[in-house]
């Protein structure tokens, strides 16, 4: 049986926080088209991920939006995860996660949830190409980031926080086997490109995307 999430819809939707996404979505690929159409969903889980499907979609989840502290944290994810997506990464890598996903799943049950096990399976059986991809995807993110006059450093904070969370085990585990680069050297590369940009969403509007999946975020948001 998969775990539901705590409340709500598994997929989160307010008319003002959506109407805040677009916007994002928007402003990254204004004069910058992609492929195929990308659209974007939020999940009701509290598992900070965000990951990219084929056909051009994106999901995030709640967990993310509470983790991220600005704009432009959220903006960076965005960016990389259309960066999967232009380079067909998504597309590669979409079986082996699936078929990983679903042993992992046998092993942990509903102890870890769904994506997580997406996640766990991404990194730990596409070891061999995950990190050049990621490499690849935060290059492409940066450049988006650059013309549509966005600030990349503001993605370094987000980096700097994941690089201290990654004494835990897991995490390390990630590290020794060369899933990712390392946060920090993400972190690095992100403050390197600094440039001056202009604020994509108002506070009102940053708040209602943090909002998206109901009151219970708002709460979070607050704090």
């Amino acid at each position: 049986m998969n775990r539901k999430p705590e409340s709500g819809p598994l997929v989160c939707s307010s008319t003002a926080g959506q109407a805040a996404l677009d916007l994002v979505m928007t402003r990254l690929t204004a004069g910058q088209p992609t492929r195929l159409p990308v659209s974007v969903e939020v999940f009701n889980t509290p598992v900070v991920n965000a990951f990219a499907l084929p056909g051009g979609f994106i999901v995030l989840t709640r967990g993310l939006l509470d983790f991220v502290t600005g704009e432009g944290e959220l903006i960076g994810v965005l960016a990389h995860e259309i960066g999967h997506i232009e380079a067909r990464h998504n597309v590669s890598g979409m079986v082996k996660r699936g078929a990983a996903g679903f042993l992992i799943g046998l092993f942990f049950g509903d102890a870890i949830g769904g994506l997580a096990s997406i996640g766990m399976a991404e990194g730990l059986l596409n070891a061999a190409y995950s990190r050049d991809m990621e490499a690849q995807a935060d290059a492409a993110a940066i450049q988006r980031m650059q013309r549509a006059g966005i600030d990349p450093a503001a993605v370094h904070e987000f980096f700097a926080r994941l690089a201290e969370k990654e004494t835990d085990a897991l995490a390390h585990i990630f590290t020794i086997i060369g899933t990712h680069p390392a946060s920090a050297e993400r972190a690095a590369q992100f403050a390197a490109a600094a440039k001056s940009g202009q604020p994509v969403l108002t506070a009102m509007q940053w708040q209602a995307l943090k909002r998206i999946c109901g009151p219970a975020q708002a709460a979070r948001a607050r704090k």
